[in-house]
């Protein structure tokens, strides 16, 4: 708990004390005099503590911005420590110190506290464990919450006009462009911690926290990821040659070179069993992997039926450059707050963690992917 918040609770006892006082009829001026003076300099030693807090808050976002990596030095027990202390309500000022000179970057506009660098990677080391859609789509890092991409659609078909020789060179048209507007929202859940397993610093709780936020980023991207990819035009198809019409004609030629094919578990199961007129399976052997397969020399990604659903008995079969088609924008601030008293925690004795995260998600290109749709029906 806070400096301020103890002063707090103990200014509330000294005015209860006070009314007791005055209610008594026989009190001296004495009495009454020491109540009000007790009053009056616990109020003081209150201003004093929030100040000394608040410097301490201005200090987190404002020279840890100066230096943006982790100072070496730092004694990983004492910060360990620290941020426990932190998460119970119980942080003091040389807390807040090691805490202060850890942190990778500063708070932003919400408060609260930043997930140090090195919990910040365990996160990203536990998410790679996750079925993550993440690395499939082009992630650019923002430092604002709104911003605005200018596109030129079908630039690269555009050419020079011939010029012969002395004549005037003529003016070429503007190509097209359009504006692609991003708007990070904030996502956030709370983990609520029993109180009783906060009481013991080595109860690997910093791995249970890094765990529960890699789950959730890991849930909360692949949200944003796939309303965008759902978003695209779907196109049934009834076999092996609706495939390799997708791959030779749809795309071009320049994304069909740098594809992938991204399917789920039912639908890796109707590729896996596509044979061509000779009895020669659709999908082959990679020879660098040996766990995993191509498609026409297209790496095949797998996903979880539970990740990339299924439209009824529709298995999705999307191929193209997909880093191309979807950019995530991520406002790169995972923020943490906690409380043992707001939102029910004193009642049941935990202590209560949010977790935010900013992000926001856009189709780029319409033409650098195709949703195909096999419907197994019957099949």
């Amino acid at each position: 708990m806070k400096r301020s918040d103890l002063i707090k609770e103990e200014i509330a006892l000294a005015k209860e004390n006070a009314k007791k006082v005055l209610a008594n009829g026989s009190a001296t001026m004495e009495e009454i005099n020491a109540a009000t003076l007790k009053i009056d300099t616990l109020e003081a030693k209150l201003q004093l503590a929030l100040k000394e807090e608040e410097t301490i808050r201005a200090n987190v976002a404002g020279t840890i911005l100066e230096n943006q990596e982790t100072p070496t030095g730092i004694d990983s027990q004492a910060y360990e420590k620290a941020f426990l202390n932190f998460i119970k309500g119980k942080s003091t000022v040389d807390d807040q110190m090691v805490i202060q000179a850890a942190l990778s970057s500063g708070t932003d506009e919400d408060g609260g506290l930043l997930i140090p660098k090195d919990q910040e990677t365990k996160v990203i080391e536990l998410a790679r464990a996750y079925s993550s859609l993440r690395d499939l789509v082009y992630v650019e890092p923002v430092s604002t919450l709104t911003g605005t991409r200018v596109i030129e659609v079908d630039g690269e078909y555009t050419a020079f006009a011939e010029v012969e020789e002395g004549a005037k060179i003529s003016d070429i048209e503007n190509g097209t462009f359009k504006s692609i507007g991003y708007s990070c929202k904030t996502y956030g859940g709370i983990l609520p911690i029993p109180n009783n397993l906060l009481k013991d610093e080595k109860g690997n709780l910093l791995y249970h926290i890094s765990k529960w936020f890699a789950q959730k980023k890991v849930a909360t991207e692949n949200k944003v990821i796939l309303e965008i990819l759902n978003s695209f035009s779907k196109t049934a198809i009834k076999g092996i040659d609706d495939i390799k019409t997708a791959i030779n004609v749809t795309l071009d030629p320049a994304i069909s070179s740098n594809a992938i094919v991204v399917t789920n578990q039912s639908g890796f199961n109707e590729l896996d069993k596509m044979k061509d007129s000779d009895g020669n399976y659709l999908l082959q052997p990679d020879p660098t992997k040996p766990t995993q397969k191509l498609l026409k020399g297209r790496s095949v990604r797998v996903y979880p039926d539970k990740v990339l659903a299924n439209d009824t008995t529709k298995v999705p079969i999307v191929i193209g450059d997909i880093k191309k088609a979807i950019t995530l924008f991520d406002r790169q601030a995972m923020t943490i707050n906690s409380t043992d008293i707001g939102a029910g925690a004193f009642e049941t004795n935990t202590t209560k963690l949010r977790g935010l995260l900013r992000l926001d998600a856009k189709k780029f290109d319409e033409k650098a992917l195709v949703f195909l749709q096999l419907d197994t029906a019957g099949a």
